[in-house]
């Protein structure tokens, strides 16, 4: 199944969750803001799979919602790592080298405030993207050596992996995803979010992240 395809899929039920709802006022466990935390993993899509490949996402962040709203304005720092594929190694003669997203995002969360154990939402938001690529090669790094549970370091050189060369940018972006909410608390959930990420670099940077999160 493709990953667009799942996002859809999400996306409609996500909607036909509503017709079972739609008669359910706001509950009293909701509060003004809420702040979460996630993780997952992150799908490479468009040009840029041809670069790197899948891989882990964190986010967190916090939503703010004004009283009686089911509207919220939402804020988030979302970090991931890919690895590039074998054959951009081999152009550049290099054994290894990643990249790096780090995003600050801004946007809003349509939430109905509904009774129930399982809810869902929808969001999007603009954001700033800094990507940083790098290239890196086994060898040895010097500084202080300071061994696990010990009180004391020492000059030294270790066998490790160094950087050889990178490139960086910040790039305009945005995002659309949708999620599934469970409750587990009066006023905390665990959630699952797919959210799709476009980045205006040269060659386009879109990926898709499956996020389970804990949102309090």
């Amino acid at each position: 199944m493709k990953l667009k395809s799942l996002l859809m899929i999400l996306v409609l039920g996500s909607l036909l969750l509503a017709p079972a709802t739609a008669d359910a006022q706001f509950t009293e466990s909701w509060k003004d803001w809420y702040g979460h935390v996630a993780m997952g993993y992150s799908f490479v899509q468009g040009d840029a799979a041809d670069i790197v490949k899948d891989g882990w996402n964190f986010s967190g962040g916090a939503t703010l919602y004004p009283s009686d709203w089911a509207v919220g304005v939402s804020m988030g720092l979302d970090f991931e790592q890919h690895d590039l594929k074998r054959e951009v190694l081999d152009a550049f003669e290099s054994s290894g080298g990643d990249l790096d997203i780090t995003a600050l995002t801004v946007g809003l969360t349509w939430s109905p405030r509904l009774k129930g154990s399982v809810g869902f939402y929808v969001n999007g938001g603009i954001g700033g993207y800094y990507l940083k690529g790098r290239l890196k090669e086994p060898g040895v790094i010097c500084g202080p050596i300071c061994p696990p549970y010990s009180w004391w370091c020492y000059p030294g050189c270790v066998p490790g992996t160094v950087t050889t060369d990178s490139i960086s940018t910040t790039k305009f972006g945005y995002n659309i995803g949708v999620g599934v909410t469970f409750e587990v608390g009066r006023s905390s959930l665990i959630y699952i979010e797919a959210k799709y990420h476009t980045v205006e670099t040269d060659v386009s940077t879109d990926y898709l992240p499956i996020l389970v999160g804990y949102r309090w």
